[in-house]
Parts: structure tokens; C-alpha cells; sequence
């Protein structure tokens, strides 16, 4: 891998779960790495559901080692929020990472 592609900043995050004063479930989201990566859109598609037009898009993300990443983690891409689908340890190395993800989108009509 080439540092020189490695051209976007990019957040991992991962959900704490705590219980509000009701009691209820509340979601908190944490950065746990701020690594370069590099990001790029491989498909996209949109669907009509409900009178709702849903957008979906499946990202490619290739960054250096970070142990620990799961698909229980995201990834924020600037005001973008990538769920990971797969985390592929390149060659089994501990160099470099493949991540497939993918992105929703909702807006009413």
C-alpha cells in the first residue's frame, strides 16, 4: 500500500449502549481511530418503499492495520456514516485492511 493513496481522514466509532433515567436503551457512538484511508464509492442504487425514496451506496475503504475492527464498528466520512459490512486482513499481515460498507439514505416525497 502507498502512502500517497491514503488521502482521506476517516473516524472508526463504536456504540456504547448506557440506560438513560427511564431506563431506556441509549446509543452513544465514540471514535476509537481517526486513521487515512482510502475511500471510494463502487455502487449505488435507490429504491421506492413506502412513498419513501431509499438510497443505498456500497463504499470501498483500504487503510493501514488498526487491530480490533469489526462490523460492529462504523465509519464517519466526513458528514457521511458508512455501516461495515466485511473487514478483510490483507494477506493475514497486520498491514493493511479492506472494508466494504455501505451507506442509507431516506428522504420522504
Amino acid at each position: 500500500m502507498r502512502a500517497g493513496t491514503l488521502r482521506h481522514r476517516i473516524a472508526i466509532e463504536q456504540v456504547t449502549v448506557s440506560k438513560d433515567a427511564r431506563g431506556q436503551k441509549v446509543e452513544t457512538w465514540t471514535v476509537i481511530a481517526r486513521p487515512l484511508a482510502n475511500v471510494s464509492q463502487t455502487a449505488g442504487r435507490e429504491a421506492v418503499q413506502a412513498a419513501q425514496v431509499n438510497a443505498e451506496a456500497t463504499w470501498a475503504v483500504t487503510m493501514r492495520f488498526v487491530p480490533g475492527i469489526t462490523t460492529e464498528h462504523r465509519i464517519r466520512f466526513g458528514d457521511r456514516v458508512l455501516e461495515i459490512l466485511s473487514v478483510i486482513n490483507v494477506g493475514h499481515r497486520d498491514r493493511e485492511l479492506e472494508i466494504a460498507a455501505k451507506e442509507h439514505q431516506a428522504d420522504a416525497q
